[in-house]
């Protein structure tokens, strides 16, 4: 009897779940009564495609199909169509209309994608709905195929060529910021498909800004006191979700960038290739993955975004304060820091001229315990070329710390404060000498260093160091330099910049990694020395080298050729140049005198 009414249930529950198989919504139930499969098409067919070209109103042009490419790239078809209507016969298929939605019998067939250089025709590939709505199921967005670095993501290995085909370039509109700032985001945004443009907000309310196919969407990377946003066009949405563009952006790095709605100033026609002008509008949600066949979101809960103060000072007294959000992800938010400093900056001081800029910054993150660390930095550099020179020092802490190897770094507040002096504010390292130039183990030295300031008159700098009585070598060096470039001497030829081994060693790195206007004066001297697990190991024993070489953990111990024995600096009010080195003689009592 309970045999007989178990097995009932099981029957009863089998049927029910069959039931909801196929009664649940989802891609494939929505394919045959929405779109038009791929073997439904033929040449000759006649449809319509939806976009934006004037503020939030979707209109329609007429595409004629011209084909299908089959396996164009591994796994992938292309239908060819041909678009004409006043809205392409003057511009062309322009940057910022992938994602166009095409129709043939009232049925979706996919989204403009391609295009081809110099094409005398508005000609477009167009990505097949099918692998467009395969994003969901695919799993890509946020996983392991991620670049590991800002150079991966200007690599151009994401776009598959086929001729002279190409993907629709997407507009990259940047407003708010200083004009050579454009120069830069050009440099480092290249390779990824993209068009800068400068462009304005929308102002005011706009109706019908809504995602819905043929409006127009946008990844937003910064808001604030300026906005860095990508901008496409919807192809389909159900329910939550959003699918656009219909190729990729940022090689699955996209995952996570707020999504908002866009308004289009005006299409910009132009024989180098048309661009759509348009501004971001609001935040509706986020985008959750990409892939070589489009971009998917999701309306609703809008990502978190890190709050980024730059407060700029003149050397005359001028004070300005600057608010920016960007984006979390490791790739982008150095970056987008960087560009954002940059403009604060080159907007109060002007971008042409000699600068000797000073930055101070802190980083807040929470590790993966939850516990809050704050990071400091500082450096002071002297620079002809601004604009590129502040991108980099102000993004290059945040880099680093976002893409260690050790663990997440959940990015909560950044702040800088950077200080501009229109002048060449710059010291050269003209002279080192000691004195005695001869000396034993418990000696001190006395070190002069002659400095002279660009038509400035030279100055000393004296310090004292002592040789430990432990020393052995007979021979060592005085090194004076910026601390900057002492960093860059220890990372090759000591112990003192081994790679780090944990969290807390790279945030120490980050924070001591020196101003451009410390002189640090440092004796050293070949040694045995060694680090052990990023730390330096004095003395080791004369068992250390076979140790070296039978370690099972690569990377745990390293060699080092030469041993610091003493340093010091000083402060100077200078970005310096050049570097100065002495070598001394150290003499030894001999054993029984």
């Amino acid at each position: 009897m309970r045999k007989g009414l178990w097995v009932t249930r099981l029957v009863v529950q089998v049927f029910l779940f069959g039931c909801f198989v196929v009664c649940a919504p989802g891609p494939t139930a929505a394919v045959d009564a929405s779109f038009m499969n791929l073997d439904e098409i033929r040449p000759g067919m006649k449809g319509k495609a939806k976009s934006v070209f004037l503020g939030s109103r979707i209109e329609e042009f007429d595409v004629e199909i011209l084909g299908v490419l089959r396996n164009w790239r591994p796994g992938g078809d292309l239908i060819l169509a041909r678009a004409s209507g006043p809205q392409v016969d003057n511009a062309g298929i322009a940057a910022g209309m992938s994602g166009t939605p095409v129709y043939v019998e009232g049925k979706l067939i996919g989204a403009m994608a391609y295009t081809w250089a110099f094409s005398k025709e508005p000609i477009v590939g167009v990505t097949p709905i099918k692998e467009m709505l395969g994003l969901e199921t695919a799993g890509i967005g946020s996983g392991s195929a991620q670049p590991r670095s800002r150079n991966d993501l200007s690599s151009g290995d994401w776009e598959i060529p086929a001729g002279t085909m190409k993907a629709i370039e997407t507009p990259l509109l940047v407003s708010g910021f200083h004009p050579a700032v454009l120069r830069v985001i050009e440099q480092e945004a290249s390779g990824l498909n993209m068009v800068v443009a400068q462009t304005g907000g929308a102002g005011g309310s706009v109706e019908g800004d809504t995602l819905v196919p043929g409006a127009a969407m946008a990844a937003q990377f910064v808001r604030g006191d300026g906005v860095v946003a990508a901008i496409g066009t919807v192809t389909y949405t159900e329910g939550a979700r959003v699918l656009g563009f219909g190729h990729g952006l940022m090689l699955g790095n996209l995952a996570g960038i707020p999504m908002s709605t866009a308004y289009v100033h005006t299409v910009l026609p132009s024989l180098a290739g048309s661009v759509k002008l348009a501004s971001p509008l609001r935040m509706v949600g986020k985008i959750t993955g990409e892939s070589l066949s489009g971009v998917l979101g999701e309306i609703g809960s809008v990502p978190s975004l890190v709050p980024v103060g730059v407060v700029v000072k003149t050397g005359t007294g001028g004070e300005r304060t600057f608010h920016f959000d960007v984006v979390k992800n490791k790739l982008l938010t150095g970056m987008l820091v960087g560009w954002s400093a940059t403009s604060a900056a080159l907007t109060l001081c002007g971008a042409v001229g000699d600068m000797t800029i000073k930055a101070a910054g802190e980083i807040e993150f929470v590790d993966k315990h939850g516990a809050t660390h704050e990071v400091e930095y500082e450096n002071v550099l002297f620079t002809t070329d601004p604009a590129s020179a502040i991108s980099k020092m102000v993004s290059a802490p945040v880099e680093t710390l976002l893409n260690n190897q050790f663990e997440e770094a959940d990015v909560r507040r950044i702040d800088c404060t950077l200080l501009v002096r229109r002048e060449q504010r710059v010291a050269s390292i003209e002279e080192v000498s000691v004195r005695p130039e001869e000396v034993m183990p418990g000696d001190s030295i006395r070190v002069t260093v002659k400095l002279k300031p660009f038509r400035g008159e030279v100055f000393l700098r004296r310090f004292s160091l002592v040789v430990p009585l432990t020393c052995e070598a007979e021979r060592a060096r005085i090194l004076v330099c910026s601390a900057p470039e002492m960093r860059v001497w220890e990372e090759q030829s000591t112990n003192r910049r081994l790679p780090p081994a944990n969290l807390e060693q790279l945030m120490s790195q980050i924070e001591s990694s020196g101003r451009g206007d410390r002189l640090e004066c440092v004796l050293s001297a070949r040694s045995e020395e060694a680090g052990i697990e990023g730390k330096p190991f004095p003395s080791p024993p004369s068992s250390f080298s076979s140790v070296l070489d039978s370690s099972t953990r690569s990377g745990a111990l390293t060699e080092t050729p030469l041993g610091i024995l003493g340093a010091v600096a000083s402060d100077t009010d200078y970005a310096l140049e050049g570097r100065r080195s002495v070598s001394l003689k150290i003499k030894h009592q001999k054993a029984g005198r």
